[in-house]
């Protein structure tokens, strides 16, 4: 089994390389170890330019994983985990807001009905909504979608932008570590790159002590010293 979860993850990083044109680079150093990524400019433009320019800024630098949901996905980038006072570990972010950058179509949500969907449980069986689209369900929730870009899905190890709805990323990310992806997430968050090495790590983070709150134990916190770019020789 874990022979062939290595073997996907490689094939689809092969697709997605095809697909994707331009990249960049970076390694994210932490206390467990280095996690390379590589982000597609041209999937989330300026999502993407905004990741580029905290990294120069070195805001992620300090920061801890601050949640941790096993079998799902691992969140880091809030400022506020630099100092002592957990009660607001997850609640912040830059002070502004970046728009998403998010293809409905590229998943089939302008096709899928709500009542084959993963979202049916969200309205009575008998309520109008279950009629249609999953995209259009979203549209009405604030959503605004682009059917320029090519959006990449949450597969196993995506690295996607952690919102409080629609229109809200910030510096928050996190990576998906569900072998099977999370597809209920489509159309909801904005992916910028993908894992190209280092899903150790990243499962390693995920086997670590949390609270309640699916916050690491303070014994168990995993630092970000810094994200750094990859720079290519010529």
């Amino acid at each position: 089994m874990k022979k062939l979860i290595i073997l996907l993850f490689f094939f689809l990083q092969i697709n997605i390389n095809l697909i994707c044109k331009e990249v960049q680079k970076y390694i994210i150093i932490t206390t467990l170890g280095d996690i390379e990524i590589s982000l597609f400019p041209e999937v989330a433009p300026q999502n993407i330019k905004n990741f580029k320019y905290l990294v120069n800024s070195n805001f992620y630098s300090e920061t801890y994983v601050h949640r941790v949901v096993s079998n799902f996905m691992i969140q880091c980038g809030d400022p506020n985990t630099k100092d002592e006072d957990r009660t607001n570990d997850g609640k912040g972010g830059t002070g502004y807001f970046i728009k998403d950058e998010i293809n409905a179509d590229t998943f089939g949500l302008d096709t899928l009905k709500v009542r084959d969907s993963y979202i049916t449980g969200m309205f009575p069986k008998d309520s109008s909504y279950q009629t249609l689209t999953v995209k259009t369900v979203y549209e009405k929730l604030g959503y605004n979608f682009d059917c320029n870009l090519e959006s990449l899905p949450h597969r196993y190890g995506a690295i996607s932008l952690a919102n409080s709805g629609a229109n809200s990323n910030s510096s928050q990310f996190f990576i998906v570590t569900n072998p099977s992806g999370t597809s209920w997430l489509n159309g909801k968050h904005t992916v910028i790159g993908v894992v190209t090495d280092g899903m150790d790590i990243v499962k390693k983070i995920e086997k670590v002590q949390v609270d309640k709150f699916n916050n690491p134990l303070l014994e168990n916190q995993i630092v970000i010293e810094k994200i750094i770019p990859i720079l290519d020789k010529e």
